[in-house]
């Protein structure tokens, strides 16, 4: 419980670190007993992927296409962010944020143009009052709750002065790709970090490799689709090396765990112990 309060300026999309793994455990363990072996727990396992891509899948078409109505009428950063996040980040994160934060009560607590600087609480409810400073020329906002910080999407106190401010439309700085319809594109929203390129990145490679292995497993039993792959993979090859340089097959590759197929003795073999009767 004490730990988030020495968490709060690195960034977790506000996730513990035990809950993603607690969340695959149950979701196998309540498909398998003591008793399956690993066979079993390996097509468990797929059927779970496939559901959880499954879901994936519904959620991405509600998020294009889903037309839910605003908690307010007519509030232009709200209007924003419905266009910007999924549907699952708009109502449960930003959304929630900004009708929390119409209950704040605030006083101002000092000016030094073009700086704004506010406290703010709910009254009967908060201890803390947190302070929020905001420029009026550039629009960047700082809350001592440090909620951008750890989740990547604005506070509730944050969003109460921009707000009082009429800010119509969230800032550049302030939109973190990983909670955009964008986040699995490189396409679509400015990337403001290099870290939305690696993501990117990272996806692409494993959805390849993934459509690479199906393929060379489903021929691998007919010489004529070997030939045809080993004919086509040259010509991918001299396009890519076009665009991209020279490759050079010899380097070990990084981030791909190659299996040696091939079984091989022991190094030494056990002498066999000859258990006497009796």
């Amino acid at each position: 419980m004490w730990c988030p309060a020495y968490s709060k300026k690195y960034w977790s999309g506000g996730i513990l670190s035990s809950q993603r793994s607690e969340t695959t455990n149950k979701s196998v363990s309540q498909r398998l007993n003591k008793t399956q072996g690993l066979c079993d727990f390996y097509h468990v396992f797929l059927d779970v992927v496939s559901e959880w891509r499954s879901k994936e899948g519904g959620r991405d078409y509600n998020t294009l296409r889903g037309n839910r109505h605003l908690a307010f009428a007519n509030i232009g950063i709200l209007v924003h962010a419905r266009s910007l996040y999924t549907i699952q980040a708009y109502y449960v994160l930003f959304e929630e944020e900004f009708i929390r934060g119409t209950a704040y009560d605030h006083v101002d607590n000092g000016l030094r143009f073009p700086e704004y600087s506010y406290l703010l609480w709910r009254p009967g409810k908060d201890i803390i009052k947190h302070e929020v400073v905001f420029n009026k020329e550039t629009h960047a906002v700082c809350c001592t709750c440090m909620h951008f910080s750890e989740t990547g999407l604005l506070c509730s106190h944050s969003l109460r002065v921009y707000h009082l401010h009429c800010v119509r439309n969230i800032p550049q700085e302030y939109i973190m790709k990983r909670w955009t319809k964008a986040a699995m594109c490189s396409h679509g929203i400015e990337e403001p970090t290099l870290r939305t390129n690696v993501v990117a990145t990272s996806v692409w490679r494993s959805q390849t490799i993934r459509k690479f292995v199906k393929l060379i497993t489903s021929c691998q039993n007919s010489l004529n689709a070997r030939a045809e792959v080993e004919c086509y993979f040259n010509l991918l090859k001299e396009k890519v090396e076009s665009v991209s340089g020279v490759i050079d097959f010899s380097e070990p590759i990084k981030e791909v765990e190659i299996v040696d197929l091939e079984i091989k003795n022991p190094p030494k073999a056990r002498p066999k112990v000859q258990q006497g009767k009796g």
